[in-house]
């Protein structure tokens, strides 16, 4: 961004007058890494902060006024009253390179101002502890030599330890300093921790590696940028898969501070045998620390969520992974919207690590054909599976060059050769999904009224179907509800005639009977697949649900288990049963913690009532449509004195310009709760959800019903309530 003539010999002018400058101040934290402060003159006249800005090319960005200095110790606050190079308000594009370069011009700051604040109230344009004066940080002199992460340089590829300010991180724990000794070139640090002492010494070399060692270790280590994204070479595989244990996630967050708004992640966990939903708060404690447990049935490959950014990571029950994250390079990541990118400085820890580093590197290897939407209507099956095929032969081959370049181990080939399969069986299924819906809309189209035949899911052909370790993919879950759902189980034209309950069971498992047969038939294979078996265990909690009759919800799951091969399949299938039938009260007591704190000093105030709770959120398109939809059936039960409404959303998922302007539209009348969101966080763990919208119902006591009330079931629904009532009062 060029200066204009009269701004350029301003700024010279108040050059010449500084007394003071200051080249790229450090800093505390910051909440956004789109601006940075270069430098800082200050000046009799004036503050002007250099600030040089990335971001996409030829996106925008708008500065306001209300940028503002604080001054930490006063808590004073200055007001930009001119800039140089952009203009308050308005939207300024970036130029190619996705820099430029601005300056903001404020009062004069006292000279006792030592240290500053760079707040915009209303977006993340952050800083804190901008330093106006030489670094006098508070960080462990002793460290400036060996501080930061270590990874082997044997060809094993492993963090062996990290040192920072506040704590270590050393054979998958946590630990704080006892003592701190340098000898020589030498240091000799001693860790402590619950566990007892442990002590390790440092010997820099010249080329910048270091020898580690202690009692039991003695190895070179260096720094490499991203050296630790390579698995350790090993022969494992995958043994005893289906085992129920609780694993532990802990870390260390270099950056953090609790102004930067958030005190909680997420891990979104799910049961795909039973479509539960079982999301996990990661609590993040001021000093960076984070930790959190997951309860687990099988090994897992999902993402961590802090502050929106997701970090990859593998883990099988039992085990502990330790993960090293640095805000700055997450903050990095996120700006560049790139997500096939590395979030860099990653490190992980643990028994699981090295399937972490690979999977970290490779996880968007295999992108997703995001154009399949327009083919629907461009292409015949045909045509979209002989433009897709390349690309299956091309990922497959790059699969193969990965696993023998990194000398993958059995267990990481096989996850990503999975990984491959099952990206390439989503998009073609999802170009099936929904053409009969669109030749509905548009008749005229001729395309969409040619359907595929069964040479398009040839590529089924080529799966491991039968292989139960899919389930350890990140993209099985999505993979499996596709599976289910595929037209290839329809396309007979099957149809059942219901007329009682007793029919339907029959019906049902003829159904089961028949996709079991066809995909025996087109495989081909004696046996029964593992993913038709879980496809049709998670259509079972369903099934029995919608049957509400106990001895044919048993003959019904009885029949499904017959068709199982896999002993952890029969026993949710059992959990499934209890849980439907083994509480009569179709009540339960919210669990106790910080989500029943939060929740109860929302609705404790609505007890003696039935409460629908809608979980919802501005930037969810179907929130908003229910919403909507149901206006008219709220307005009729305003005032009830038996039901109320109240709707909840995070500050995050519902920005609060939008929040108010959706609220004075369509919820003007009705209690709303926007609430941060790491209180959502904790009220998604209390309820089980992880998408939204999310619906749940109390009763009078407030406890909460085992069937929700919904808006499309409404009246239906809250009638049944009260003729339980009355049935129980009589």
């Amino acid at each position: 961004m060029k200066y204009t003539t009269i701004g350029l010999l301003l700024f010279l002018l108040q050059s010449l007058c500084a007394q003071t400058v200051i080249e790229n101040p450090s800093y505390k934290t910051r909440a956004s890494s789109i601006l940075t402060i270069t430098k800082i003159e200050r000046t009799k006249e004036a503050t002007n902060l250099h600030v040089h800005a990335v971001f996409h090319p030829h996106w925008w960005i708008s500065i306001g006024s209300d940028l503002y200095i604080e001054d930490v110790a006063t808590g004073n606050k200055y007001y930009s009253d001119r800039m140089i190079g952009m203009e308050f308000g308005k939207e300024t594009y970036f130029p190619d390179s996705g820099e430029m370069d601005f300056v903001m011009v404020y009062p004069p700051l006292p000279s006792t101002t030592t240290c500053i604040n760079w707040i915009d109230p209303g977006c993340d344009w952050k800083t804190f502890e901008i330093s106006l004066v030489p670094d006098k940080s508070k960080s462990i002199k002793n460290l400036d030599g060996i501080r930061g992460n270590w990874i082997t340089q044997d060809g094993n590829n492993e963090w062996i330890v990290g040192l920072y300010d506040s704590l270590v991180i050393y054979q998958n724990d946590l630990w704080t300093y006892k003592e701190i000794q340098k000898k020589g070139k030498r240091y000799l640090v001693t860790l402590e921790n619950k566990t007892g002492t442990s002590q390790l010494t440092f010997n820099p070399q010249k080329d910048g590696l270091c020898r580690i060692s202690s009692q039991n270790l003695d190895i070179l280590c260096g720094k490499g940028p991203n050296n630790q994204l390579k698995p350790t070479p090993s022969d494992e595989d995958f043994t005893d898969f289906f085992r129920s244990d609780t694993a532990y996630i802990q870390g260390y967050l270099r950056g953090y501070d609790s102004r930067l708004g958030f005190s909680t992640g997420m891990v979104y966990l799910g049961n795909e045998a039973t479509r539960e939903d079982f999301p996990t708060v990661i609590a993040i404690h001021p000093d960076g620390r984070f930790d959190c447990k997951l309860a687990l049935k099988h090994p897992v490959s999902l993402y961590m969520y802090i502050n929106n950014i997701r970090i990859p990571f593998y883990l099988e029950p039992g085990q502990k992974l330790t993960v090293y994250l640095d805000y700055e390079s997450m903050l990095d990541y996120y700006r560049g919207h790139d997500y096939s990118a590395l979030i860099k400085g990653i490190c992980y820890m643990g028994e699981s690590a090295s399937i972490c580093r690979g999977d970290s590197k490779t996880r968007e290897l295999f992108e997703y054909d995001y154009e399949v939407r327009n083919d629907q209507k461009k292409l015949t099956p045909e045509q979209y599976r002989q433009k897709r095929s390349p690309i299956l032969s091309k990922w497959k081959n790059m699969a193969d060059s990965i696993i023998a370049a990194d000398n993958y181990s059995p267990k990481a080939a096989r996850m990503l050769r999975n990984s491959a399969l099952m990206e390439y069986a989503v998009n073609m299924f999802d170009f099936t999904d929904m053409r009969w819906y669109m030749s509905l809309e548009d008749t005229t189209n001729q395309v969409l009224k040619i359907e595929e035949d069964d040479s398009y899911y040839d590529f089924l052909k080529e799966m491991p179907l039968d292989d139960y370790t899919l389930m350890a993919c990140n993209r099985f879950s999505t993979f499996i509800n596709r599976f289910e759902y595929m037209k290839f189980f329809s396309s007979r034209g099957y149809k059942r005639v219901v007329e009682s309950d007793t029919d339907r069971v029959s019906s049902i498992l003829n159904e089961n009977e028949q996709a079991v047969n066809r995909l025996k038939e087109f495989l081909p294979t004696d046996k029964i697949p593992f993913a038709l078996q879980i496809a049709q265990v998670r259509s079972s909690n369903y099934r029995m649900s919608s049957l509400r009759d106990e001895s044919l919800s048993k003959r019904f799951i009885e029949s499904v288990k017959a068709n199982l091969s896999i002993p952890f399949l029969s026993e949710e299938c059992d959990y499934m049963y209890d849980k439907i039938y083994s509480d009569k009260s179709g009540s339960f007591l919210l669990s106790e913690g910080r989500g029943k704190e939060i929740f109860t000093k929302i609705a404790d105030k609505y007890k003696g009532k039935y409460l629908m709770v809608d979980f919802w959120a501005t930037t969810c398109a179907p929130c908003r449509g229910g919403i909507e939809r149901s206006a008219e059936l709220r307005k009729k039960y305003r005032n009830h004195k038996d039901i109320d409404f109240i709707f909840i959303t995070s500050d995050d998922e519902s920005p609060e310009q939008d929040y108010v302007k959706y609220v004075e539209a369509n919820l003007k009348d009705e209690d709303c709760y926007r609430i941060p969101a790491s209180d959502y966080h904790y009220l998604r763990e209390l309820f089980h959800f992880n998408g939204i919208p999310h619906y749940e119902t109390l009763n009078r006591e407030g406890r909460v019903l085992r069937e929700s009330l919904l808006y499309e079931n409404f009246e239906y629904g809250l009638l049944r309530l009260f003729e339980k009532e009355q049935e129980n009062e009589e």
